[in-house]
């Protein structure tokens, strides 16, 4: 694991389960901001670390989330 992993999979799950969900949106990302923080704020993780992993998990979680909607969407 490298120092971004934890940001990347709190905000990968986050933005993913965000766009067929709405209203889980706020939550799920209020707690990976707070995991993240909590991760600079003992010491385990640089802040770079923290939003570099954060802006890559987002991405991750968008395009994924992205695909998911586009295959539903064609499934019968």
């Amino acid at each position: 694991m490298t120092s971004t992993d934890h940001p990347v999979h709190g905000f990968a799950f986050a933005t993913a389960v965000a766009q067929s969900r709405p209203g889980a949106a706020a939550p799920l990302l209020l707690l990976a901001t707070a995991v993240g923080y909590s991760w600079v704020h003992t010491g385990v993780h640089y802040p770079g670390d923290v939003v570099i992993g954060s802006l890559i998990g987002a991405t991750i979680g968008q395009l994924v989330g992205s695909g998911l909607a586009r295959q539903w969407r064609r499934s019968p």
